[in-house]
């Protein structure tokens, strides 16, 4: 048995305003001074007004002694009688009941006519309504009920006797024991919700029921109940229908975010409180945008100014085109603390029947694990493949290590972003992938090289731009292969390309590499000491090397020390 809850469920809120406004009842809705807020169809009728005729005038036009039934005490009995004026001006006599309905009071009143003439009115608002009304004498223990009652019970009226036994009977036999308090009067609730086995279909039906006591004064204890009925089947279908939709968006294992057109948030699941740490009601209103990252930050994991617009400029173009209205991608989001979250989000726009924007929902996917894996693989295929190099060449896996790390730390202090700071990590220990194409007499010579042998260990830079070339997630690495050795006023090779022309991974694995081969022993010489190596390079500022980065590689020189003896071979 279920009660109704008009605050909480706006689908009884819309069963009660139809009770209101169809109700065989004449109603009023009043203010607290005793203005006329509301009419109903039933009172503008017995009335002659219009519904939005006396709407805002004070009851004082209906009714002389207006104040004494303001003053009333609610009830649910229809026992009270006062003299009501009609349009026309004419008076004539009502029974009445009042009731408080929150800032409001209802005041119900039917003129005091014969049954068939009340049952006529009733039977033209009822078909239209498909409400249904009924009296119940309780010392018959008989009902009297409308066509439309017959049919919501699924009923014939030539052949059912509308008897408490049989009305009950009727009833689902879980609510039955409290339909028959109300009926006893030991439950005196003015409405209610319960369920009904339709007579023809054998199904379950829903009813929602209000109900009004008629005191009989000449026999004191006879009561009779007079009230009205509605199948509500398909509301409260839609309520569970509802109710299982809200539970599996609520806690589902992804984090939904619905927003208005604006993009404020309305709601969100409990998903969303776990991935991006925020207190559920800390988002509720806020702009989605607080969840996504900043430009900054796609600039800084990889995106460039070109991508980034790209991105959300086609993401603005499916989402406000009606033919496509949906949108998929991968996004960065941020957690309250700042974490980066990696998502693959599906964007959906809903639309009115007008076609209008009303909301956009949000469903997203946290991949940052399977980025975090994805790094990882990448990263160890990058150092097997410059591993390759490593054992072709006298070069030891440190000072591969060391190229990396330097070319880091320069990175970092130019104020590159932390993705290409990254790559330059990982992709500078590849400089010298082309030497496993030059032969071994060359390659391991343990000493200086001929002019002829020079020139064919020069070709390492092309080799190595050749076994990287064409693959995008290798760019930088095949500049890095065929640049490093380029120098900065444009004598060095393969090409002689000098200043910016000379990609700026390049220019910085130059510098390093140089940096490092001077401070490391080889076949061929000794290694010098980090003064005589900050001085050579100095040396070599705007010839060999971009004066910019020597700055950088001396206020970095504490730095690079520690990287170097940290990594010695």
């Amino acid at each position: 048995m279920h009660l109704p809850n008009t605050e909480s469920n706006s689908c009884d809120s819309n069963v009660l305003y139809n009770f209101f406004l169809h109700n065989p009842l004449a109603c009023l809705m009043l203010s607290s001074t005793g203005k006329i807020l509301a009419i109903n169809i039933k009172a503008s009728e017995d009335l002659g007004y219009d519904l939005n005729e006396i709407i805002g005038k004070p009851l004082e036009i209906l009714i002389n002694d207006a104040e004494h039934v303001l003053k009333q005490d609610d009830s649910n009995e229809l026992t009270k009688e006062i003299n009501i004026r009609a349009n026309n001006n004419t008076l004539y006599p009502v029974e009445y009941t009042t009731f408080q309905s929150g800032k409001s009071k209802i005041l119900i009143f039917r003129r005091r006519t014969n049954r068939v003439n009340r049952l006529y009115d009733q039977q033209k608002v009822q078909f239209s309504a498909q409400l249904g009304s009924w009296d119940y004498d309780r010392k018959t223990r008989s009902f009297d009920w409308s066509e439309e009652t017959y049919r919501i019970f699924g009923k014939d009226p030539s052949r059912f006797i509308p008897n408490r036994e049989n009305v009950i009977e009727c009833v689902h036999p879980d609510d039955r024991r409290f339909v028959n308090r109300v009926l006893d009067e030991t439950a005196r609730l003015p409405e209610l919700k319960y369920r009904i086995i339709h007579g023809i279909t054998g199904q379950e039906r829903w009813v929602y029921q209000k109900h009004w006591h008629i005191d009989n004064t000449k026999n004191a204890g006879d009561t009779t109940l007079t009230g009205v009925i509605q199948d509500i089947t398909a509301s409260e279908t839609l309520l569970k229908e509802y109710a299982k939709f809200y539970h599996a968006v609520k806690f589902a294992r992804n984090p939904l975010i619905i927003t208005d057109k604006k993009g404020r948030i309305t709601f969100l699941n409990q998903q969303c409180e776990k991935i991006y740490g925020y207190d559920l009601t800390e988002l509720q209103e806020k702009s989605i945008w607080i969840l996504n990252g900043e430009k900054e930050v796609y600039l800084d994991n990889g995106y460039s100014e070109t991508q980034y617009e790209k991105l959300f400029a086609e993401m603005k173009r499916d989402l406000f085109i009606p033919q496509i209205g949906c949108w998929e991608g991968e996004l960065i989001n941020k957690t309250r603390d700042g974490e980066i979250r990696w998502v693959r989000s599906l964007i959906h726009t809903l639309r009115d029947k007008k076609g209008k924007i009303e909301a956009f929902v949000f469903t997203s996917f946290d991949i940052t694990e399977e980025r975090k894996q994805e790094e990882h693989v990448r990263i160890e295929i990058y150092d097997a493949i410059a591993s390759v190099a490593e054992h072709r060449d006298n070069e030891t896996g440190k000072h591969m290590k060391r190229i990396g790390e330097f070319s880091y730390l320069i990175a970092k202090k130019l104020g590159k972003s932390r993705r290409f700071s990254d790559d330059m990590r990982i992709f500078a220990p590849m400089h010298d992938i082309g030497k496993v194409g030059i032969a071994d007499e060359i390659l391991m010579a343990p000493r200086l090289l001929t002019k002829e042998e020079f020139e064919i260990m020069k070709t390492h830079t092309t080799i190595g731009y050749d076994i990287l070339k064409g693959r995008s997630k290798l760019e930088m690495a095949a500049e890095i292969a065929e640049n490093h050795h380029e120098k900065y006023d444009g004598t060095g090779y393969p090409k002689g390309i000098s200043g910016k022309g000379i990609p700026l991974s390049a220019r910085i694995c130059s510098i390093v590499d140089v940096y490092d081969a001077l401070r490391s022993k080889r076949p061929y010489k000794e290694a010098f000491s980090e003064e005589k190596t900050f001085e050579i390079i100095a040396k070599g500022s705007g010839t060999h090397f971009d004066p910019l980065l020597v700055k950088l590689l001396f206020a970095s020189r504490s730095s690079l020390n520690t990287v170097f003896n940290e990594l010695k071979d």
